[in-house]
Parts: structure tokens; sequence; C-alpha cells
């Protein structure tokens, strides 16, 4: 049986870094881009922070809980 080769579909880059460099993104859409990013993280922090804080506050009490959450946000914000 033959194998009939299948066009490539273009994607839209994933990664923020790599639309930047290969020139997807314009400098208009940089804003979009950033709030977007800022968003993902602060939505990320806050999920950790909830899971976390609740292990902490079972294993440590209210200091410890404090403590991970803020080391949550932190985390999950510098990475974006």
């Amino acid at each position: 049986m033959l194998r009939v080769p299948q066009p490539r579909r273009q994607k839209k880059p994933g990664i923020q870094v790599r639309a930047l460099a290969t020139g997807n993104v314009r400098a208009p859409d940089w804003g979009a881009l950033i709030a977007r990013a800022v968003a993902v993280a602060g939505l990320l922090g806050l999920t950790m922070t909830i899971a976390v804080s609740g292990i902490g506050w079972l294993r440590g009490g209210p200091k410890i809980a404090m403590v991970a959450a803020g080391t949550m946000i932190v985390v999950c914000s510098s990475e974006s």
C-alpha cells in the first residue's frame, strides 16, 4: 500500500521565546503575550499555593503553611 505524504500544518508556536525569535510576534502583540504569561503564572502560583499550604497546615501548622504558600507564589511567578 502506498503512503501519501500529508501536507504539514503550520502550528503557532507555544513558547513565547520561540515566537519572538522567529518573528511570529510583532511589537504590538507583546503586551498581550506578556499579559497572558503573567496570568498563567499567577494562576499556577495560586493553585500550587492552595495545594501546598493545605499540606503545610496539616504537617506543621499555620506558620509552615504561610512559608510554603509564599514560596510557591515566588517560584511559579519567577518561571514566566
